[in-house]
């Protein structure tokens, strides 16, 4: 759940708050947007191209708001926030309690991705094989019972349909995948790449969350 992200080291503004003293925090805490929030109400969420439109001195309260308004509620999990601050390319997305919807805080951009490294095991040292199948072919529970066959274990898995078929990435709990990927070949599995160093598997996380990213945003 999303109540384990939450931050509330980047102040929320007050209606009142000055388009100056908006922009300033934006810029002492490098994000582009910032809730406004009166006591626990979250009002809404601004932008600073909105705060833009305002002059220095005038309030906030002024500025057109992001819409739809954007938030997530403390109960949702981390890839409903991560869809929401994609779609509305957000630098960081407000949390409401569940319970009351009181504000409670902001999840940025940094912690969202440092709750994915979690939730997907990309922070746990493993080897990583990439295999190529059909959709017809692909078998989820077949791949695991190969993978705990040879004394491991699946830690995430993901998988996409390309032109070239079915294409399965596999984090797994140890280095040595020499055992995986020959059970892996006996069943008809394509193996396209074999990751055992986990700076390489830092690079394909990468490379597979900005593919998310373009997902999300189509």
């Amino acid at each position: 759940m999303l109540n384990d992200l939450v931050s509330d080291n980047i102040p929320a503004l007050a209606p009142s708050d000055t388009g100056a003293k908006a922009l300033q925090i934006m810029d002492d805490f490098r994000v582009s947007h910032l809730p406004v929030v009166s006591g626990t109400e979250y009002i809404g969420l601004v932008s600073d191209n909105d705060i833009y439109g305002i002059s220095d001195d005038e309030p906030v309260s002024q500025c057109r708001l992001v819409a739809p308004q954007p938030y997530a509620l403390d109960s949702q999990h981390i890839f409903e926030a991560l869809t929401i601050m994609s779609q509305q390319k957000l630098s960081l997305l407000p949390v409401l309690s569940a319970k009351s919807k009181a504000y409670l805080g902001v999840i940025t951009e940094t912690q969202l991705l440092r709750g994915l490294a979690q939730a997907t095991s990309a922070d746990m040292q493993g080897g990583i094989i990439e295999i190529v199948t059909t959709p017809v072919n692909y078998s989820p529970a077949q791949v695991a019972a190969i993978v705990e066959s040879n004394d491991m274990k699946i830690m995430s898995l993901f998988a996409k349909t390309t032109t070239a078929g079915m294409e399965v990435l596999l984090k797994l709990n140890g280095h040595d995948t020499s055992a995986v990927i020959q059970g892996l070949e006996r069943y008809g599995y394509r193996i396209k790449s074999v990751f055992e160093g986990d700076g390489k598997y830092n690079d394909l996380m990468e490379e597979r969350y900005g593919a998310l990213m373009s997902y999300l945003n189509v």
